[in-house]
């Protein structure tokens, strides 16, 4: 009994945070970003390592125009969660309102992590609601139309990677499993070294 209360009470805990999220980024949405911040560092005071808060904190002082604050909650939401798109998405925001040389590599590595397309949207929402709040609206309009072009490119180096799995298919099925794992081995490598990369120096 001792220890299913103790998992009831867990249980409650982790609703209760989740609401409490769910009301700040309500709260976000509505930009009532002031507000929304409060409940986001309310959130990361009673769980440190609340990546998701901590993602949705720097915002929120990046569109109020606290640039050093946001990239520290920025970086911090990196390191607890590297495999996130969206953390990219926030570096590379916080990079181009800082001026850092930088900012492009963490535009195009989120870029590369996005499931399809539909992203783009996202991207240019943010970069109106950065319009809109001040914060450097003659780079993040620009960013519009390079954001659009990145995808481009993104796409044209991801078809290579589909036409190698696909080949690894077939050849497998075909019983070639030497050629089968030549094609998967070479999409791998295009996927983690893509093309539009290959200027760039490691971040």
């Amino acid at each position: 009994m001792f220890f299913l209360l103790i998992s009831v009470c867990v249980v409650r805990s982790q609703d209760l945070i989740q609401e409490k999220f769910n009301n700040a980024y309500a709260l976000s949405q509505q930009k009532n970003y002031r507000q929304a911040l409060a409940e986001y560092k309310s959130i990361i005071d009673q769980i440190p390592a609340h990546s998701p808060a901590r993602l949705q904190a720097s915002w929120c002082y990046l569109i109020l125009g606290e640039v050093a604050e946001s990239a520290r909650q920025a970086d911090l939401a990196v390191m607890m969660d590297p495999f996130y798109q969206a953390v990219y998405s926030m570096k590379a925001y916080v990079s181009y309102a800082q001026g850092d040389p930088k900012a492009e590599q963490f535009l195009r590595l989120a870029i590369w992590m996005s499931s399809d397309d539909s992203i783009l949207q996202y991207f240019q929402k943010d970069y109106d609601d950065l319009v809109e709040a001040g914060v450097q609206p003659q780079v993040f309009r620009a960013l519009k139309n390079k954001t659009a072009k990145l995808f481009d490119e993104r796409n044209k180096s991801f078809g290579p990677v589909i036409t190698d799995i696909s080949k690894g298919q077939q050849l497998l099925a075909e019983g070639n499993g030497g050629g089968a794992v030549s094609a998967f081995q070479n999409a791998i490598r295009m996927a983690l070294f893509p093309s539009e990369f290959s200027h760039f120096r490691p971040l």
